[in-house]
């Protein structure tokens, strides 16, 4: 991508970033990678209050169509990655034109993670996940990322179970 000279930014893709259709190989997969966005935004900013966009998008993609929890789900998503991996996380913004086209590293090993578990791959899932979380625990973080293939996937419907174990951080 060259670069461009947008009001929001004028960046171009640096040596691990790919672009977003790239990464999420379809339409469900980019539009919950624009809701966990908004929730990521959420914590940053937390005055700009996106998770309320989150949730509305999450509605607006899939509220009629497919499980109407959609967005509460990539929000547990979110928050799995949060407590498993105890460092921060690189998210692009959703608001720009040019970002939001973009998935950097930590987007593409979500997403990666993602689609495995759509293919029922869930050992490729669980080393994206640990490759996400810097090697710490992740089951807990591959069973929210299943519950939320199950909700927008209903094609999908023998998905091994992820057992929950105790190596992940848990809130109290």
């Amino acid at each position: 991508m060259k670069q461009n000279k947008n009001k929001c930014c004028a960046r171009s893709l640096s040596k691990k970033e790919i672009p977003v259709e790239v990464v999420s190989y379809e339409r469900r997969g980019a539009c919950i990678l624009e809701v966990d966005r908004f929730f990521w935004q959420s914590f940053t900013t937390p005055d700009g209050q996106s998770w309320m966009i989150a949730l509305q998008r999450a509605d607006q993609h899939f509220y009629s169509t497919m499980d109407d929890e959609t967005g509460l789900k990539t929000l547990a998503t979110v928050q799995a990655m949060r407590m498993c991996r105890g460092a921060h996380f690189n998210v692009n913004s959703p608001g720009c034109r040019i970002c939001s086209l973009i998935a950097n590293e930590h987007e593409r090993q979500k997403m990666s993670a993602f689609t495995a578990i759509i293919g029922n791959r869930i050992g490729a899932a669980r080393a994206h996940a640990r490759l996400l979380c810097k090697g710490n625990g992740t089951s807990w973080c591959v069973a929210r990322m299943c519950e939320l293939v199950k909700s927008v996937t209903p094609v999908v419907r023998n998905l091994r179970q992820a057992i929950v174990t105790s190596s992940c951080r848990q809130p109290a």
